[in-house]
């Protein structure tokens, strides 16, 4: 037995260049915070939600005080014994390291700004008391740099009116303020987001009371850096920024100019080198909102702000990485709830999507319908036919395509048409392969929509899917070519690309914006999918590599290895061992893994551990600020390592370094440990 840990999502993920425009859509919860601006937001990695708290919502002499969270789907209230006082204008940011929300500072009506800390723990607000702390402040930028573990606060508006200007570093103990020879002039109401992928914060615009500003700074931990540009947003203060890590983008939305006379509603994506704006439409323009990024769900979610008046609504801007399909095993559904659009009487409609056995096998069937029954669902299922689909209708007969196989474990496109007058055809691969006369059923329902992958036969392990398409048009009366990515037009009732789906929910990428679940069939039944690629999509090669040298210990040279055939797969255990340890098990060992493997300790890395106490030939190959460290079992000379990967495609091609270390009693040396060789994990479907 040892201490296992799941990951949590990791800095520095999927990387990538820009991808195409997306569209802002609206979210509908049934519960939601009042309408405010100037509020904290941050984003809870560890526990999956969005944490807002306080806001200014016109009322001068009282601040708001509650605390909400958000999962995608709902806002629900959090009634904490003790909060931060109410405030506005306060700082918020979410410490990965120690999994805790971070609050700093803000205005407090009759009182100013105030320079108190707080975190909250997903439960509790716990005030946190510091020998050093930057002065009282509200609207300044803070966030935390994963990297270096520190949270970065710069400027504000202090108390007298004083626009300020200097640089704070918190390490989870105390705070120190960082003296840099270049750095962005004072300011207040200035954006601010941590580039992972790039290890840096971005700071945009801001304003001095007098000037709005629309510069672009970097900081590193050190030293802050002007960015040339030969495109950025207008000058203006209050703007909501953060990092989208599927697509390697900061994402800025809104702000204000200098005296409020003008609101800006555009979004822009800065990629370390240029700024684009690459949305139109979506939310009023604004100033003040909460903007931050929900990696499991692969969406930017906003919530506020103040134009003409106070918002209180709550949007959404998803991440779509191309090329990706979802793997639906034995008895698994998604459900997506009823639309009215989906009431398309007795007219024409097609249903089509592509599929791939995720095994090779002969199949016969292409679709069929059990005679008799009139079903209220569409039911994309996969129960020994590549494509057994029910649609609404009374069949007489049974609805086969003989002869047909899918034996190659390649994708294929299956398309069922109804035409007004009643008749019905089956397309496979484009190719006609089925019709039927008119039925009198009719395709409407009020339940809730179905793509299902059945146990029968029992061999059945299960099916990738890939842009279902639901239409209220007869799309195709002879053979075609099929469209790899289906569009959406005026007749799309449904499109799911597959492309945006996170954990346990997949999404409508068209006109319905519906969010589907997907849910066990039998009652108690675990789910069983992965994301896999897609159409056009390139598999990510999970791999392991070990590397670098240990050192003796009176036992021998430690070894770090991976258990057999066990690799670092999205949803799957990665499998760690220590091997050729002492074989006394008090003599424990560590391990550790890291984001980092350049330097450490300010020092490039690989260098002796002599400066630990250690014998000069043992080796240091990672950094292990940027990661965690594992106590494990020495069970007679090994130990075993588990590491459970999430099923989030933001991991896909992270790198996570290892190194393991050994305690041995029996050395002479100041500190009696030996170090591993090192591995390098690149996480992969």
């Amino acid at each position: 037995m040892h201490h296992s840990h799941r990951f949590a999502p990791l800095v520095g993920v999927l990387f990538v260049s820009f991808a195409p425009a997306q569209q802002w859509t609206p979210v509908a919860p049934t519960a939601s915070p009042a309408a405010r601006n100037s509020h904290g937001m941050s984003y809870d990695v560890a526990r999956g939600v969005a944490v807002t708290f306080g806001g200014y919502d016109g009322n001068a002499t009282i601040a708001l005080g509650d605390t909400w969270a958000f999962d995608g789907a709902n806002w629900t209230p959090r009634t904490p014994a003790t909060a931060p006082d109410a405030r506005w204008g306060h700082g918020m940011a979410f410490d990965s390291r120690r999994a805790r929300t971070v609050l700093f500072g803000g205005f407090r009506p009759g009182v100013g700004s105030v320079a108190d800390m707080w975190e909250f723990d997903g439960t509790s607000w716990t005030q946190v008391t510091t020998a050093n702390a930057p002065a009282g402040r509200a609207y300044h930028a803070m966030a935390f740099d994963s990297v270096r573990n520190r949270m970065v606060v710069f400027g504000g508006l202090g108390n007298a009116l004083a626009t300020l200007g200097d640089t704070w570093s918190f390490d989870g103990v105390d705070w120190t303020q960082v003296t840099t020879p270049i750095t962005p002039s004072p300011r207040r109401g200035a954006a601010i987001a941590f580039d992972a992928a790039r290890g840096m914060s971005v700071l945009f615009g801001g304003g001095d009371g007098t000037t709005n500003f629309n510069d672009t700074w970097t900081f590193d931990g050190s030293a802050w850096t002007q960015r040339t540009t030969t495109a950025a947003p207008s000058a203006r203060w209050q703007a909501a920024a953060t990092f989208d890590s599927v697509r390697g983008q900061i994402v800025l939305h809104g702000g204000a100019d200098v005296a409020y006379a003008t609101n800006y509603g555009d979004t822009w994506e800065w990629n370390d080198t240029n700024w684009a704006q690459t949305t139109t439409g979506g939310p009023s323009a604004r100033h003040g909102a909460g903007l931050v990024y929900d990696g499991r769900r692969g969406a930017a979610v906003m919530f506020g702000g103040r134009a003409a008046g106070f918002g209180g609504d709550t949007w959404e801007l998803r991440s779509r990485p191309s090329g990706r399909a979802l793997r639906l095993g034995a008895d698994m559904r998604i459900e997506f709830p009823f639309h009215p659009i989906m009431h398309t009487g007795n007219g024409a409609a097609t249903i089509e999507y592509w599929v791939r056995a995720d095994s090779p096998r002969g199949l016969t069937d292409w679709a069929r319908y059990n005679p008799g029954r009139e079903h209220k669902n569409l039911s994309v299922r996969s129960d020994g036919a590549i494509g057994h689909i029910y649609a609404w209708a009374q069949w007489p007969d049974v609805f086969t395509a003989p002869g047909v196989v899918a034996a190659d474990g390649q994708w294929h496109h299956v398309a069922v048409v109804r035409h007004d007058n009643g008749s019905w055809f089956m397309f496979a691969n484009g190719i006609q392969v089925y019709s039927h006369g008119a039925t009198t059923g009719v395709i409407e329902g009020s339940g809730p929509t179905w793509i299902e992958c059945q146990s029968t036969p029992t061999n059945l392990p299960g099916w990738d899917i890939d842009c279902l398409r639901v239409s209220r048009i007869a799309r195709y009366t002879g053979n075609f070519s099929p469209a790899v990515v289906p569009a959406t037009d005026a007749f799309t009732v449904m499109l799911v690309q597959f492309d945006e789906g996170f954990g346990t929910t997949v999404h409508d990428a068209g006109p319905g914006l519906q969010t589907g679940t997907i849910v066990p069939v039998l009652p108690g039944a675990t789910p069983s999918y992965t994301w896999v690629d897609g159409l056009g999509g390139t598999q990510a090669t999970a791999t392991f590599t070990t590397y670098g040298t240990s050192c003796d210990t009176t036992f021998g040279a430690p070894q770090l290895t991976t258990a057999p055939n066990s690799t670092p797969r999205l949803g799957q255990t990665l499998q760690l061992r220590l091997s050729n340890l002492p074989t006394n098990s008090s003599q424990l060992p560590f391990g550790f893994f890291a984001t980092h493997n350049e330097s450490a300790i300010g020092l490039p890395l690989p260098f002796s551990m002599a400066r630990y106490g250690m014998n000069a030939d043992c080796l240091q190959y990672i950094d292990p600020d940027s990661g965690l460290m594992f106590t494990l079992v020495n069970n007679a000379g090994s130990a075993d390592w588990d590491l459970g990967i999430p099923n989030d495609p933001a991991l896909l091609q992270l790198a996570v370094f290892f190194q393991g270390l050994v305690l041995d009693w029996n050395l002479t040396t100041s500190f009696p440990a030996a170090s591993t060789n090192a591995g390098v994990a690149t996480i992969g479907h």
